[in-house]
């Protein structure tokens, strides 16, 4: 059960990852965009921040990953131990 959480959880993480690199990829190619318009380099100028902010997204889904995959050692560590006591018992 607990292996099917940690997998479904880390399935999400890599779509969440794809998403906002995505993301990221398509707000970047607004700042080459020329508007001359106050409202246009407002938006080139937020879209660029968000950018931004989305990149620092993908280091905290970074770090979530490795204690993710800190929690499924952990996991997989604690089940060799329960089959060890149980063959014991």
């Amino acid at each position: 059960m607990f292996n099917a959480t940690l997998d479904s959880v880390g399935t999400k993480l890599a779509e969440t990852e794809t998403a906002v690199t995505s993301a990221i990829r398509e707000l970047t190619a607004i700042s080459g965009l020329t508007w001359q318009t106050v409202a246009g380099k407002e938006f080139i100028q937020r879209s660029g921040e968000l950018a931004e902010e989305l990149r620092r997204m993908l280091l905290a889904i970074a770090s979530t990953r490795d204690q993710l995959v800190a929690a499924m050692n952990d996991l997989a560590v604690l089940e060799e131990q329960i089959m060890q006591y149980q063959l014991a018992g």
